[in-house]
């Protein structure tokens, strides 16, 4: 998700926005946020970049980790801030 904009583009996505969704003691859940330009094509010739995330649930430990950026297209950004969310119930 991103911070609320008028339209799209009106400022950078930063934060990143990441809802992580209780897991059973055990389970793991990955993902990767898919990101490019948004003006070109270049996607069409491997110009873009992926970020993992990954989680997993032990117990009442929750461990949510954000990996490197795989790739690069012009204009991305360099640095951002993620916003993790729990917006369920949760153990205390």
């Amino acid at each position: 998700m991103q911070p609320p904009m008028r339209y799209t583009g009106e400022k950078p996505v930063d934060p990143l926005i990441v809802n992580v969704w209780p897991l059973a003691s055990g389970q793991a859940s990955d993902y990767s946020v898919y990101e490019d330009s948004g003006v070109a094509v270049q996607y069409q010739r491997d110009v873009f970049a992926r970020t993992p995330i990954e989680a997993s649930q032990t117990g009442d430990a929750l461990r949510v980790e954000v990996g490197p950026v795989e790739g690069r297209y012009p204009g991305m950004f360099e640095k951002r801030d993620y916003e993790l969310r729990l917006p369920a119930d949760w153990p205390a």
